[in-house]
Formats: structure tokens, C-alpha cells, sequence
């Protein structure tokens, strides 16, 4: 940060400087940020951010969407994720890019992943109690690294499954590859301890990280999700769709099954189908949509639902 005549206070240089220095750490160190007026503005805008989003957990403004999962072959619904909105009373809805980070940096995802996977649950035996026929479904959830930190989180889980009377078969929860880097002894430990549970481990946006593939084999992970930027540009190269047929083929090698995301025209799903994935997502069959949309869609297909396979 550059002095000048606008300082008055010693303390105001010191506090611009490190902005510049965590906008720097941003960027992956190992590099220099000369401070601006814009940086002290998103600062300040995302004090605010953070200041409501605390307000927000305890004024209930989070809702679930879910967004259908369909087995690729018998075209029938066999479970849902669940994504997190949050329903500002004047800013009106924040996008989860927005609010995401921002809890993941102060924790707070910490009881906001809690509140989701609860609601989740609750919502999935209410269908299951609504319709006998949809006991087989599945609620997929995203689990945050902090939340997996949690030394109690198999406890938190299995206090949830208790609570709701939802079986641990019918939850998976989504974890990202940087995860498996993070602490491999202690997470293979919980999710061994989850998969106890009867609890399903899905790696999310697979592909995308650096993990070793050697993990897959001692972890106890089920599912293996396409990241959509291998499936959005399948067709712009031959390369891509070798990718995207190579992740698919170690799935099966490994006994694992293959979920694509982001499946947007009936060419990627065909394509996939030949490629023999199990599963799919993706706004081909349904964007997100709210609970009683999903309640719908759980009726309409109620004599067309089939199990993870």
C-alpha cells in the first residue's frame, strides 16, 4: 500500500495493507497485490455479507431446492440432491457462490450444513411416508471440509437418521476430491464410520482435483460424480470425450457407480448412456426445483422409481 496525504490514522495504512496481503494469499501466494479503494469496498460489503448471513441462520431464511437424479437406462427417478438457497427478506435471493465461501471461511457452514442435512432428511421421509413406493429413494447431500473436520460428525449423522426415522441407506453424502488430500488416515476413518451407518460417500466433481486414484481403492467411497465440465464439453474434442468415457470405465473396474452432472441436451445423455453410465442430473430431466414441485415429481413417478443400483 502506497502512503499518501489520505491517511490520517497510521492504523487505517496498516489495515489497507492487509487487505492487500489477504488478496495476495487469495491468489496462492507467492506474489504481490498493491492495495486499491475497490478492495477496502468488497471488504466492507462482505462484512456486511457475513454479519447477515449469521442473522440468517437464526432467522431461518435458508430453504432446499432438489434436483432429481435418474438412472440413465430405466429413466426412472431414483433419488434427489439437495442445494442450499438463501431467501434474503430485501436483498431477495443470494446465490450460494456469494454466501458459500464466506461460510465456509468464518464456519459457520458448520451449522449451516447441519441445518440442511437435517432438513434434507426430514424432507426424504416425508415423500417416504407420502408414497410407500418411494422407500427406495435417495437424498444426496454436500458435506463441507470443516463439517468433516468435526470429530463429532458421525455422531451428528447418526443423531440426524435417529431423529428424522429416515434409513441410512437412503442418505449419501457428497464430499470433493481436495477432501481425500486434506487428512487421509481421519478421513477414511469417518467414513468408514459413516459407512457403518449404512451411509453412501460420494466423491463430487470428480476429476477436477489432484487426489491419488489410489485412494479409491482404500476408502469407502460408492459414488463417483462427473464433474459437469467434462459432460458440458463432451463434443468439443475427442479428447474430452475420452475423459469423460475414462472416468466412467474406472468406475465400473472399481465397483463404483458413475453419476453425470450438468446433462443439458439428449446428445450428452445419449452419449453417456453408450458409455454405460448408471445415473445422471442435470437440467435435461429438471433444474432444481422447490419441495413441492419435487413432492410432484415424487407422485408422478411413484410407480416409476428404482434403487441406486
Amino acid at each position: 500500500v502506497f502512503g499518501s496525504t489520505d491517511y490520517t490514522q497510521e492504523m487505517n495504512l496498516l489495515r489497507d495493507a492487509d487487505i492487500a496481503v489477504h488478496s495476495a494469499k487469495q491468489k496462492g501466494g507467492s506474489c504481490y497485490v498493491v492495495f486499491n479503494q475497490n478492495m477496502h469496498q468488497k471488504v466492507l460489503q462482505r462484512l456486511v455479507l457475513e454479519n447477515e448471513l449469521r442473522r440468517a441462520l437464526e432467522q431461518h431464511e435458508f430453504t432446499l431446492r432438489y434436483q432429481p437424479i435418474v438412472g440413465l437406462e430405466s429413466d426412472r427417478l431414483v433419488g434427489f440432491e439437495a442445494l442450499v438457497r438463501w431467501q434474503h427478506p430485501e436483498k431477495g435471493s443470494i446465490s450460494p457462490i456469494e454466501f458459500i465461501p464466506i461460510a465456509e471461511d468464518t464456519g459457520l457452514i458448520v451449522p449451516l450444513g447441519q441445518w440442511i442435512l437435517q432438513a434434507a432428511c426430514r424432507q426424504m421421509v416425508c415423500w417416504q411416508t407420502q408414497f410407500p413406493a418411494a422407500s427406495s429413494l435417495k437424498i444426496s447431500v454436500n458435506l463441507s471440509v470443516k463439517q468433516l473436520r468435526e470429530t463429532d460428525l458421525v455422531a451428528q449423522v447418526e443423531e440426524i437418521l435417529q431423529t428424522t426415522g429416515l434409513p441410512g441407506q437412503c442418505l449419501a453424502l457428497e464430499i470433493t476430491e481436495s477432501m481425500l488430500m486434506d487428512d487421509s488416515r481421519v478421513v477414511n476413518q469417518r467414513l468408514k464410520q459413516l459407512s457403518d451407518l449404512a451411509v453412501q460417500i460420494s466423491i463430487d466433481d470428480f476429476g477436477t482435483g489432484f487426489s491419488s486414484l489410489s485412494y479409491l481403492h482404500r476408502l469407502a467411497v460408492d459414488n463417483l460424480k462427473i464433474d459437469r465440465s467434462f459432460v458440458s464439453n463432451m463434443f468439443e474434442s475427442q479428447r474430452n470425450l475420452n475423459i469423460t468415457e475414462t472416468i466412467i470405465k474406472l468406475s465400473q473396474q472399481l465397483g463404483l457407480v458413475a453419476i453425470a452432472e450438468g446433462i443439458e441436451t439428449p446428445e450428452q445423455l445419449q452419449q453417456l448412456k453408450a458409455f454405460g453410465c448408471k445415473l445422471g442430473q442435470g437440467y435435461v430431466f429438471n433444474a432444481p426445483i422447490t419441495s413441492d414441485e419435487a413432492t410432484a415429481l415424487v407422485h408422478h413417478y411413484a410407480h416409476h422409481i428404482t434403487a441406486f443400483p
